[in-house]
C-alpha cells in the first residue's frame, strides 16, 4: 500500500508476517536497501556502513518485536 509518505512499511510486530520472512531476505533488505529485494527503493543500502555481523545482530533484535 502506498500512503502519502511512500509505501507503509512491513509491521516487525506481526508474528506470522515475520515467521514467513527469511532472515537472508531480511539481511538482503538491510544490506542492499529494500530496492534490492524488488521493492521500494526508500530504504537505504546499509551493508556499506553496518558490518556483516551488524546486520545480522540488527535482524536478530527486529526479530523481538513480533515476540513481544
Amino acid at each position: 500500500m502506498t500512503g502519502m509518505f511512500g509505501p507503509t512499511p512491513f509491521d516487525f510486530t506481526d508474528k506470522e508476517g515475520m515467521a514467513d520472512k527469511p532472515s537472508l531476505e531480511l539481511y538482503n533488505a538491510i544490506s542492499g536497501g529494500v530496492e534490492a529485494i524488488g521493492q521500494s527503493a526508500y530504504m537505504p543500502r546499509w551493508g556499506g556502513l553496518l558490518t556483516e555481523q551488524q546486520i545480522w545482530d540488527v535482524i536478530a533484535y527486529v526479530r523481538t518485536f513480533s515476540q513481544r
